[in-house]
């Protein structure tokens, strides 16, 4: 696994992430369940992943994560839960946390996070998200107060729809703002021209959502690339269209991380063989975008 800076903070985030979406909201009674998102957690640690994204609107997934990582870190296995020190040597991986609220009004934001908290059983998040732009100019003085007083570690902006790209421009230039989160694939590219140029203007960390599954068109790049023959891409060591999505993705020099989400173990040694450092050329980029005109 290879590492990045993530902007101006001080943390080197793997290039492949992971994410919980509709994958890791799994109720406490289902015991079966639960143990699985520790399998698969534990299984990206162990593959050199070390941040995990995730928020209050996906069910019960922060309070997933949080039991597995409790449960990894009385293990001995992993960091967590404390502000980090780039000076300090570590025996363990130390894992990151990134949440986000979504609200309409800054009295529900503010309980999200109080939520968040507690659920994910810390008293420290290491990444705070202002999601789908929400409340953001009445949220941002409260997070840039929980930064001050080490609540928080950095704060991000995210959003879904590539039409809010002006107002997440008008965020990112407030000086607040650490981190963005953006969908980019094969068939979303507009972040490239509206988004990254001013992240690696202004040194902010880019989370990738999305980069294999399409919001609310499942399975739509994949099929795209299902009758491809794939010995073009196995000189970047892709033998699966999903190893080839998230190869496009991490081969964008403005990106941090990607955060493909999974509920099964074998799909992380799939995903984290990509991070090689051998980056896709931009004729197979263009390629790979054509197949979606």
């Amino acid at each position: 696994m290879l590492y990045r800076k993530l902007g101006r903070t001080q943390w080197y985030i793997s290039e492949i992430s992971l994410g919980s979406y509709g994958t890791f909201d799994v109720p406490k009674r289902n015991r079966e369940g639960r143990e699985n998102v520790t399998a698969v957690i534990r299984a990206a640690v162990e593959s050199g992943v070390n941040l995990i994204d995730t928020a209050n609107m996906y069910g019960s997934s922060e309070d997933t994560i949080g039991e597995a990582l409790t449960q990894l870190k009385e293990e001995g296995l992993i960091e967590y839960g404390v502000p980090y020190d780039p000076l300090l040597k570590r025996n363990k991986p130390r894992i990151f946390i990134a949440t986000k609220a979504w609200a309409a009004s800054l009295k529900e934001a503010e309980r999200q996070i109080k939520n968040s908290f507690k659920v994910l059983r810390t008293n420290y998040i290491d990444l705070f998200q202002i999601h789908n732009l929400s409340v953001w100019k009445e949220l941002l003085p409260v997070l840039k107060e929980m930064k001050d007083q080490e609540q928080i570690g950095a704060i991000g902006v995210t959003h879904y729809l590539e039409a809010t790209y002006p107002e997440m421009l008008e965020a990112m230039k407030t000086g607040d703002i650490d981190a963005v989160q953006v969908p980019y694939n094969i068939n979303q590219t507009r972040a490239a021209q509206e988004i990254f140029p001013e992240s690696l203007k202004l040194d902010l960390g880019v989370l990738i959502m999305t980069p294999i599954t399409q919001l609310f068109k499942r399975g739509y790049l994949l099929k795209k690339l299902e009758s491809l023959n794939l010995n073009r891409f196995e000189k970047y060591g892709c033998t699966t269209p999903g190893q080839i999505l998230l190869k496009f993705v991490i081969s964008h020099p403005a990106v941090t991380c990607a955060i493909p989400a999974t509920s099964k173990v074998e799909r992380i040694e799939e995903n984290t063989v990509v991070s090689n450092g051998n980056d896709m050329d931009q004729a197979d980029q263009e390629f790979l975008m054509n197949l979606v005109q």
